[in-house]
């Protein structure tokens, strides 16, 4: 009895030291998820160059989503409610570009290849192609790729380190050695962030650059020279895209044939405002605002000048504006955009005013139509003579008088967007300067 107590005293003894011995439980932490936009950054070759990703879902960028997916039937596509595409379904992009070029891109949210496809038409699929670029549907969206090929560790994390923030970012690497230069973005919830920096690029370009951003007069944007480089803040990043669209750069859309053959009926350029617009002087293409809605022609004269319409054309101060004949069997379609089209013989010519030449278009009077505007006008000082390049078929200063010089809007400078008559995209036309 006692050896059996013994025993079991024995067997407790030993699970003691035991309980003593074996350590406590650790909480294994699983491994954090690996970044997407670093996943990316490494298929882009040994040289990436870009990494950018932004929340689809801030507000200023919601509404600039919208405004893209409406341009699906100019595309020869659908609209994004007959395509199921919503904006507000679309969560975040990213993207990684590298060189050689090669693209890395997902967008995630509601949104698969097929009703892309049906978004922008079967033809800009195709183009796309082409240009080497595959779009697949992926759990969660789609990607887009291009050449893809692995990444040097070093070089994609030192990317991925100047691409920061919870809203977005943009991080972009030029050049190399004692050339490189970084450009970053940081895109937060209350202010967006911005910083040029690098060997190639010094305090004496920091400090011009400084200037002007601060002269194109943003409210609540701050620029400086600090830590080797340009830092500059805006605050309240939703108004972001307001700021730059009030002061900067805007699209439009041509709404009617009388620039014709520089720009065509419904075609989308950008026009430059504020500083970056430059002066007021013969020869730009200019939107202005007249009759409570903005339209758009080509400064002809400025104040102080005199214009002189007759049969046979268009004099500045008693001079004949110098003109050729490019195409004498040239035409022009009106209407269009859901409306009947009538097409006009014409000639095309080149205009030149000062250090500017832009074609101009001619064509005989409509049937029944009253001779154009002839008589001579003196442009009062602070006041533009606006015309239009298709002639005969523009209602401009001939007609309506001068133009205010503080009712220019902007300095048309560039297609974006152009659709031939099957409504498939002008490549020819798209990225053409406006002259």
């Amino acid at each position: 009895m006692i050896a059996h107590r013994h025993r079991w005293l024995a067997v407790a003894a030993l699970g003691a030291c035991a309980a003593r011995s074996t350590p406590a439980p650790v909480a294994v932490k699983p491994p954090a998820a690996p970044d997407p936009l670093a996943r990316l950054v490494a298929t882009v070759g040994p040289a990436p160059r870009v990494a950018a990703r932004l929340d689809l879902q801030a507000a200023d960028v919601r509404e600039t989503v919208a405004e893209l997916l409406a341009l699906g039937p100019q595309l020869g596509g659908g609209t994004p409610t007959s395509c199921g595409v919503a904006a507000d379904r679309l969560d975040r992009i990213r993207v990684a570009v590298g060189e050689p070029l090669a693209v890395a891109a997902e967008i995630d949210g509601d949104i698969d290849v097929a009703r892309v496809t049906c978004l922008v038409g079967e033809p800009v699929i195709g183009w796309l192609g082409a240009q080497g670029l595959a779009l697949t549907d992926r759990r969660g969206g789609i990607a887009i790729t291009r050449a893809t090929s692995p990444a040097t560790g070093e070089a994609g994390a030192a990317l991925i380190a100047h691409c920061r923030g919870d809203g977005g970012c943009l991080a972009i690497r030029a050049n190399a050695g004692a050339h490189e230069l970084w450009l970053e973005m940081t895109v937060d919830h209350d202010a967006s962030r911005f910083r040029v920096s690098g060997p190639g690029f010094g305090e004496d370009a920091a400090a011009a650059a400084a200037a002007a951003v601060q002269a194109l007069g943003m409210t609540g944007f701050t620029a400086r020279v600090a830590n080797g480089g340009l830092e500059g803040t805006r605050s309240a990043a939703p108004t972001v895209a307001a700021a730059i669209k009030a002061r900067m750069i805007e699209a439009f859309r041509v709404p009617s044939q009388s620039m014709f053959p520089s720009l065509n009926l419904g075609e989308h350029f950008y026009a430059v405002k504020g500083a970056l617009r430059g002066p007021l002087e013969p020869g730009i293409v200019v939107v202005y605002n007249a009759q409570g809605y903005n339209q758009l022609g080509r400064i002809l004269a400025v104040g102080g000048q005199t214009v002189t319409a007759t049969a046979d054309g268009l004099a500045i101060d008693g001079v004949p504006i110098p003109s050729e004949v490019v195409d004498a069997h040239a035409a022009v379609t009106f209407g269009g955009d859901g409306a009947p089209t009538t097409t006009m013989p014409g000639a095309v010519m080149r205009e030149r005013l000062g250090a500017h030449s832009h074609l101009t278009f001619q064509i005989a009077p409509f049937p029944d139509e009253p001779p154009a505007p002839v008589g001579t006008w003196t442009v009062p000082a602070g006041e533009l003579f606006i015309v239009g390049d298709n002639r005969r078929a523009s209602r401009d200063s001939r007609v309506t008088g001068t133009v205010r010089e503080d009712a220019v809007v902007g300095r048309a400078i560039v297609i974006w967007l152009s659709t031939g008559p099957d409504g498939t995209p002008a490549w020819d036309r798209i990225g053409l300067p406006i002259d």
